[in-house]
């Protein structure tokens, strides 16, 4: 979530910077409409993820639709093996390397729907007067 905000930020300052209309005119957005096309996008993109967070069964995270909010169950996976073994300073550095990739492949996976707001849907829903 935080790379999407970040990725709002720039496409957002990227507009900012190379906007021009039909006259070639510059044409630059304020800091307001820069966080407003964010939202905009942000807003839009958890609107599609809400089906696939809404799951039943759906672990660690109380309170969602459909989910039987059982005290106490939440998803904790009790103490890992790396802590486990005593030590483990190799097994811990795995898991993040592979916590890394793993986030490194989604963000990946889902760059390619954030670059579908391209200028022109940019300036079709927040025209600049």
């Amino acid at each position: 979530m935080n790379g999407m905000l970040s990725t709002c930020f720039l496409i957002g300052l990227f507009l900012a910077v190379t906007s021009a209309d039909s006259d070639n005119e510059a044409k630059m957005f304020t800091t307001n409409q820069i966080k407003e096309i964010c939202a905009a996008v942000v807003t839009e993109k958890l609107n599609e993820l809400k089906p696939q967070l809404a799951r039943p069964g759906l672990p660690g995270i109380p309170g969602l639709p459909g989910q039987k909010g059982q005290k106490g169950d939440r998803g904790d996976p009790g103490i890992p093996p790396a802590y486990q073994q005593g030590g483990g300073q190799q097994q811990r550095l795995q898991q993040q390397q592979d916590h890394q990739q793993q986030g490194e492949q989604q963000q990946g996976e889902q760059q390619p729907k954030l670059e579908q707001h391209s200028r022109a849907w940019v300036l079709d829903k927040f025209p600049n007067k």
